[in-house]
């Protein structure tokens, strides 16, 4: 009788534990949106300031606008719509961490606190979402989703060709498999010297037999190892469907 009631009492106590973090998790889930909200409604004026600010500058022609202006409002506009994607999004999950989908096929948890969804594409063939670094370390994720098939070989040949026409072509310094989600991935590692500090370009690719997968990491390289855990956990989000 002893033991059964222990055993009992073991039980509701473990019971009150898990009310208590359920219910932690609630009240941060809550904090998290409204701080977003609260994010969205700033930006929201900065994004007003800054269209008075280019109306302005455009009625004046010995004034332009600046270039840096313009590429701030334009940044502006994209992460106002990617907050107001997200507040309104009903893909909130109970640890607190949004999920965010890519087409139909991907979905990504990531950490508010360390991620930002910076802009979006979505058309009848191809989606992405680019999320980039909250800390000064500045780095850039771009997941998409592609419907056309395409193999591994025909991937690195199309990224090679592209590299080679550009202004500022980076060098292929590696080429491995990687395992992310319980899928293995191609990886193309490039190294850009045409900037400073040099910067790295790192492709992943993935055929599902319906299409590709792609993801695709930018980053200075003092910053990529400063943001190498975080990369990983961003990573490791990622679900295939």
């Amino acid at each position: 009788m002893k033991t059964s009631n222990a055993a009992i009492g073991i039980l509701i106590a473990g019971l009150l534990v898990f009310c208590v973090a359920e219910r932690q998790s609630i009240v941060k889930l809550r904090a998290q949106n409204q701080a977003q909200r609260q994010e969205l409604v700033r930006l929201g004026g900065e994004n007003e300031r800054l269209s008075n600010r280019l109306s302005q500058g455009a009625s004046d022609v010995a004034q332009p606008p600046q270039r840096d202006h313009l590429t701030e409002l334009l940044r502006l506009r994209n992460e106002v719509a990617m907050l107001r994607t997200l507040t309104n999004s009903p893909d909130l999950v109970a640890c607190g961490s949004p999920e965010m989908s890519v087409g139909s096929k991907v979905k990504v948890q990531y950490d508010p606190a360390k991620w930002r969804p910076f802009s979006s594409t979505d058309n009848a063939s191809v989606q992405s979402t680019t999320w980039e670094t909250r800390q000064s370390n500045w780095v850039q994720v771009t997941v998409g989703n592609d419907s056309a098939t395409k193999s591994e070989v025909d991937y690195k040949r199309d990224i090679i060709e592209a590299q080679s026409m550009r202004g500022q072509p980076a060098e292929l310094i590696d080429e491995r498999h990687e395992s992310w989600g319980g899928r293995e991935w191609l990886v193309l590692d490039f190294r850009n010297l045409h900037f400073q500090p040099p910067r790295r370009e790192i492709r992943y690719f993935l055929s599902d037999g319906n299409g590709h997968i792609t993801l695709f990491v930018v980053a200075e390289e003092p910053s990529l190892v400063a943001q190498q855990d975080a990369i990983e956990a961003f990573l490791r989000q990622i679900r295939i469907q």
